[in-house]
């Protein structure tokens, strides 16, 4: 039989009718020769792809009523939240289908003259979360002036004994040489007098 189909060798090729031969076809398609094709949908189409690089995530279908559709970039923050590791939010939608508010936080992607793809392509980078809905925010804690030391560690010694005092006047901690920061600095300058001695 040929490899192909259900039809003996022994007969020419030219005897096998065309039914057979879309069948044969289709059942290629769906079997091995997906696996050279790649083609978009098919099980095997992102297998060569690096995991470092699959750094987005799809919506498929979305659909709100139309007196909700104001919140809907309210579900980006959880989407995102729900696949920490990705960049990126992909959204299709039909050309033909009306605009949605939450397609307003999204870019769109021209599509390229020989793309036979009927949909829209929208794009939406996490960082631009931080302009679609406010940040959340909350009362300092002591345990942020260890963080806070972290995050200005940076900036000139003046802009940081201003932010350290206004943390501290905040927290109702009076600013007192016994501070972690200042003690932290003691034990680096410490050990970089230290180090010099020894050599």
């Amino acid at each position: 039989f040929h490899w192909w189909g259900d039809i003996s060798i022994l007969y020419p090729i030219s005897r096998a009718s065309l039914k057979t031969l879309r069948v044969t076809c289709e059942r290629l398609a769906r079997g091995e020769e997906e696996y050279l094709l790649l083609h978009h949908g098919s099980p095997m189409w992102l297998t060569f792809v690096p995991d470092e690089e699959k750094n987005a995530f799809c919506i498929n279908l979305f659909g709100l009523e139309s007196t909700h559709q104001a919140q809907a970039v309210d579900f980006l923050q959880p989407a995102f939240s729900l696949y920490p590791t990705k960049e990126y939010c992909i959204l299709t939608q039909p050309t033909t289908a009306p605009p949605s508010p939450l397609l307003a936080a999204f870019s769109l992607i021209p599509a390229r003259p020989t793309s036979t793809f009927s949909h829209a392509l929208y794009l939406l980078h996490r960082s631009a979360l931080l302009h679609i809905s406010p940040p959340i925010v909350r009362p300092i804690a002591p345990p942020d002036l260890r963080e806070l030391d972290i995050l200005t560690s940076g900036l000139s010694e003046d802009i940081r004994d201003c932010l350290f005092d206004i943390a501290h006047e905040l927290l109702y901690i009076p600013r007192t040489k016994d501070t972690e920061r200042d003690k932290d600095r003691e034990e680096e300058d410490g050990n970089d007098d230290g180090e010099e001695g020894g050599e």
